[in-house]
């Protein structure tokens, strides 16, 4: 598992927004193949930075509804 920063999550979450697939970051320069490809990355370093602060997202959302259905 790599440690991730907010700073590279935030170049990465910028290049998506753009379409771009080079990121740089901390002096380095990094070229993905797709986009596709970076929001996976952009996932995994959501979930790490999330369970790295002690937070974790549920998978799932449950809803309830308690009207009669009419």
């Amino acid at each position: 598992m790599m440690a991730f920063t907010q700073g590279q999550l935030d170049a990465l979450e910028a290049a998506i927004s753009k379409g771009a697939r080079v990121v740089q970051y901390d002096g380095r320069r990094v070229e993905y193949h797709t986009i596709t490809e970076m929001m996976a990355l952009r996932d995994q370093m959501r979930r790490e930075l999330a369970s790295a602060a002690g937070r974790r997202r549920s998978p799932f959302v449950r809803l309830f509804h308690g009207g009669k259905g009419i």
